[in-house]
């Protein structure tokens, strides 16, 4: 393992967490998914919407 801040090769036991960092990283992860789940949605009611405008441009030209 290397330390991030000296970059000196170190063993796992000289390393210690950092609270800030697992913060950090634990909330990036919250938000991550959030997002994830956010951008799937929106993809899926984009999906819908494209597929709804085929059916009504679909039935249009039956009709003419």
């Amino acid at each position: 393992q290397v330390c991030p801040i000296c970059r000196d090769n170190l063993s796992e036991s000289k390393l210690f967490k950092s609270p800030d960092t697992e913060n950090l990283v634990q909330s990036w992860m919250k938000l991550r998914q959030t997002l994830l789940r956010g951008a799937l949605e929106e993809k899926i009611k984009s999906s819908k919407k494209e597929s709804d405008t085929a059916n009504v441009n679909s039935q249009s030209d039956k009709e003419k």
